[in-house]
């Protein structure tokens, strides 16, 4: 329950046992493969309405989350989320999508809803790539 009607999901690139997913209530995770009622909550009061997420393949503990307008990362698979929305054109533009760095788990580009920065991006036709970097 409480998926959103698009929810983001996401298998950990080094274990296909451990699926998150974005939910109304949060960023939830299953280590048994998404079985029903096998989730837990993972942001706790960090961030709900997850519309974008991804996990870094580089190193699995590094984590991002966003809401419309908020990003929280992690880098201890969960344990603590910082808020790293900062630095970031969120006023102008939602956040919709997050990948990260295949070789650095502190960098990932973010795809919004709007042509939101003109420095440090991407033009895809009205919609941006922002690079960010942690």
């Amino acid at each position: 329950g409480q998926t959103l009607w698009n929810p983001p999901f996401k298998f950990n690139p080094l274990n296909s046992q451990t699926m998150y997913v974005g939910c109304v209530a949060g960023l939830k995770k299953s280590i048994v493969g998404g079985i029903q009622g096998s989730y837990v909550n993972m942001t706790a009061n960090s961030l709900i309405f997850i519309k974008a997420f991804d996990v870094s393949k580089a190193d699995t503990n590094f984590q991002y989350a966003a809401s419309i307008d908020t990003m929280i990362r992690t880098t201890n698979n969960g344990a603590n989320w910082t808020i790293i929305t900062p630095g970031l054109p969120v006023s102008a533009a939602a956040i919709s999508y997050i990948t990260c760095s295949p070789s650095n788990p502190n960098n990932c580009l973010l795809y919004t809803s709007d042509a939101a920065d003109e420095r440090s991006s991407v033009d895809l036709g009205g919609r941006r790539i922002i690079k960010k970097k942690i």
